[in-house]
């Protein structure tokens, strides 16, 4: 342990090192974590079992194992358990940084890989968001369509209104709770996320702010994404989605990621949605206009022609 908090301390990564295995559930519970170094011999049970533990909290942390006993079954064991790589005792400094990098890069290659797989059905959801002009469907589109994408037990999405917001469209809350919630900017999380324009990411398992964990407590979330809805720098709104108490997967930084350019899209869609709307106001006004000015021209036709008459006998 002291030589890990030696070499990888040292090269910037933050260390947590324990020989207890119930303190090491404890902090892959409590604490978010890149990756997991387990020896494949612990106290109390094997190494594979308690890095499965913390990865049933942490579905994207990476595992390195080490062992003095290499055997097939346990590198069948281990790639069956996620580990991305081995570590042979006794090892080099060398050969740890490379296990320690290995571990990482396949963890971008997955992350850069689930967001490919989000670009088109966010792409073809882009499309469809910037031809619906109604807002009122515009808004129950989008709730929908994050509900199913996180895999949320509850969605909503919220509209700034003279330094309050309102819900205006969601989905697994009851409607007098729609009817009646007005949040204050900077108030609870949705007012957090609106007032400091930055995307939330919320675990009770997770250390945060204490005003946030109280929020969570008394509406008993167990997980909680929150994205602002910017556009040009101006914050107007907020898309919240949350998972309840009992959930067996909480967010992830990628769901988080993913709500955060569905907020982008969604925010020019509004945009877009009211530019069409004030448009066709304005149509209908300079409409209705014309038409009032072309029956005032028909009223006054016979008058015209008169004075034109008179004005003819007289001259």
């Amino acid at each position: 342990m002291e030589l890990y908090n030696r070499l990888l301390g040292g090269n910037g990564h933050t260390v947590y090192t324990t020989a207890d295995s119930k303190r090491a559930t404890q902090i892959g519970h409590q604490t978010p974590l890149d990756l997991v170094i387990v020896d494949f011999r612990v106290p109390d049970r094997d190494g594979l079992s308690l890095y499965e533990d913390i990865r049933s909290c942490q579905p994207d942390v990476m595992g390195v194992v080490t062992t003095c006993y290499p055997s097939m079954e346990l590198a069948v064991d281990a790639l069956h358990n996620g580990i991305s790589s081995f570590v042979l005792k006794p090892f080099t400094p060398a050969e740890l940084h490379q296990a320690v990098s290995h571990a990482f890069e396949q963890r971008r290659l997955r992350q850069e890989n689930a967001r490919l797989k989000t670009l088109l059905p966010l792409y073809e959801l882009s499309r469809s968001l910037m031809n619906t002009t109604t807002l009122e469907a515009l808004f129950n589109q989008v709730v929908k369509v994050a509900t199913q994408e996180s895999d949320a037990d509850r969605a909503s999405m919220m509209l700034e209104e003279q330094g309050e917001l309102t819900i205006v469209a969601a989905q697994g809350l009851p409607r007098d709770v729609i009817r009646s919630t007005r949040t204050p900017i900077g108030e609870g999380v949705a007012g957090w996320a609106v007032m400091h324009g930055e995307p939330l990411l919320l675990d009770q398992r997770s250390p945060m702010p204490s005003e946030l964990a109280a929020a969570l407590q008394s509406e008993e979330i167990a997980s909680a994404v929150c994205a602002p809805l910017t556009v040009g720098g101006r914050t107007f709104g907020v898309l919240n989605l949350t998972k309840l108490e009992g959930t067996e997967r909480p967010f992830t930084p990628g769901d988080r990621d993913l709500i955060s350019v569905l907020a982008g899209q969604v925010a020019v869609a509004i945009e877009n949605a009211r530019l069409t709307q004030r448009e066709q106001r304005l149509a209908e006004q300079l409409a209705r206009a014309r038409m009032k000015l072309h029956v005032f021209e028909q009223a006054i036709l016979p008058i015209r022609r008169s004075v034109t008459g008179f004005l003819r006998s007289v001259y």
